[in-house]
């Protein structure tokens, strides 16, 4: 009789509790979601620093245009022959000689 009550109270045991590898799977999945969930937050939060650091990188790449294109400008103002010939003849005192002060020289072969 009481072997006979051992058996019936482990039985109901058995069928209202979980055995062990049901308990240790539940633990083991809620253990892998946890671990899910904070993978999914950390690639959420680098994948806004990557974000950020590829608009900072865009800004300064529109920032290089812009300045590139001023140069551009710049250049083609400084090089433009209306400039050059203003600083040849007054910097450097230099004028378009007169067609009496030209002579030609003829190479003979």
């Amino acid at each position: 009789m009481v072997n006979n009550m051992k058996s019936q109270s482990q039985q109901i045991n058995h069928e209202v509790g979980m055995p062990f590898s049901s308990a240790f799977l539940v633990v083991l999945l809620a253990i892998l979601v946890f671990i899910s969930a904070v993978s999914i937050v950390y690639s959420t939060h680098v994948s806004r620093m990557l974000i950020n650091e590829l608009q900072e990188l865009q800004k300064s790449r529109d920032d290089f245009q812009i300045k590139w294109g001023r140069l551009l400008l710049e250049q083609s103002a400084w090089a433009a022959p209306n400039r050059i010939e203003q600083v040849v003849s007054q910097d450097l005192g230099m004028k378009v000689p007169e067609t009496e002060d030209t002579q030609m020289i003829v190479i003979e072969k």
